[in-house]
């Protein structure tokens, strides 16, 4: 599974300040796609 550290914003790839995390649903039958 691909773990993504940074968001690229404005031209920069930028740390998160927050560790925290959502639950990507799949809306067809709301298994779970990503966290």
């Amino acid at each position: 599974m691909l773990e993504k550290l940074q968001m690229y914003i404005n031209g920069e790839w930028v740390d998160s300040h927050s560790t925290e995390t959502i639950e990507v649903m799949n809306p067809s039958d709301d298994s779970v796609l990503g966290v």
